[in-house]
């Protein structure tokens, strides 16, 4: 789960700090463009995914959705996503608490945690009735304009609730096996293509969520199958909200700068530049983040001692 997690943040931090850092770059390079279905949009979906996966994993400790030591815990993770959210969002969105990545994440945890202690069909009928629901709204007319509300705002960010779901159901043991929900996904994939047009992030596609939860079901499968182990990915998983301070750290004063100065969003390097700076900038929030450790374990056996 770290790994998958970690693959997700990685993404998150590289594509967002290129996408600043230069406005010439290749295709491939780029996310959340309007009609097109680029790598990078992955990077939000698989997160969703793998917060699923640690949401039911959680649930499963305790033994009902109403334990208080589970609602301490979910508490405590929600307040520091608040209070960091209240000093990122100007900068990823333009404004206090606006819809970004993680305000999307915190406002769908509670009612996944609630629906994932229902059981695995339940998890089943929901993802599949937002997005039957989500293609049926599609037909009257397009549901986002993305100049206007990033990721669909609040009033459709349960549309990403499906991603969520996917993941919580790789940890169920009862019913379904990875190649059955692998199997399931294709399907619903093919069909949702046919009903409701091909992947598109921006514009909510329902294709857009079963190609999701395709591609984070076989990634999860590969890497418990191949035992892989990246011990800096992982780590970036295990520390996703840390990391996520850590690349806003360069990122809002860059996207101020560049706002104030070039009258843009973005700075002016070539996409070379961009991809390096955003791999060292990776490098060097792994080692301070590694030193925040350090700083904690020294303190911690000083009060100790």
């Amino acid at each position: 789960m770290d790994l998958l997690r970690g693959v997700a943040v990685a993404g998150m931090f590289f594509f967002s700090l290129v996408a600043t850092f230069s406005d010439s770059l290749p295709l491939l390079l780029l996310h959340n463009i309007p009609g097109r279905f680029l790598p990078g949009d992955l990077v939000l979906s698989l997160f969703l995914f793998s917060s699923g996966v640690s949401l039911s994993l959680m649930r499963q400790r305790y033994a009902s959705s109403f334990d208080s030591g589970m609602w301490l815990k979910l508490i405590r993770r929600l307040s520091w996503m608040v209070l960091v959210s209240l000093f990122i969002t100007p900068f990823s969105v333009g404004e206090p608490f606006g819809m970004d990545e993680m305000m999307l994440n915190l406002v769908l945890t509670i009612p996944a945690l609630f629906i994932i202690g229902l059981g695995e069909f339940v998890n089943l009928g929901a993802i599949f009735f937002i997005w039957v629901l989500i293609a049926v709204l599609g037909k009257f007319g397009q549901l986002v304009d993305p100049t206007i509300s990033y990721l669909g705002g609040y009033p459709l960010c349960f549309a990403w609730l499906p991603m969520v779901l996917a993941g919580s159901l790789t940890t169920s043991r009862n019913y379904l096996t990875s190649i059955q929900r692998s199997a399931i996904w294709i399907v619903t994939l093919l069909i949702l293509c046919i009903f409701s047009g091909p992947p598109d992030k921006l514009n909510l596609a329902p294709s857009f969520g079963a190609l999701s939860a395709l591609i984070g079901e076989l990634c999860l499968d590969i890497f418990k199958r191949s035992k892989l182990r990246l011990v800096w990915l992982e780590y970036f998983g295990s520390k996703p909200l840390r990391m996520w301070v850590l690349m806003f750290a360069l990122l809002g004063p860059l996207r101020l700068y560049a706002e104030t100065s070039l009258h843009q969003s973005q700075l002016t390097f070539k996409p070379t530049e961009a991809v390096a700076m955003a791999l060292l900038w990776m490098l060097v929030s792994y080692v301070i983040s590694k030193g925040i450790d350090r700083a904690r374990r020294a303190s911690a056996s000083a009060t100790a001692r």
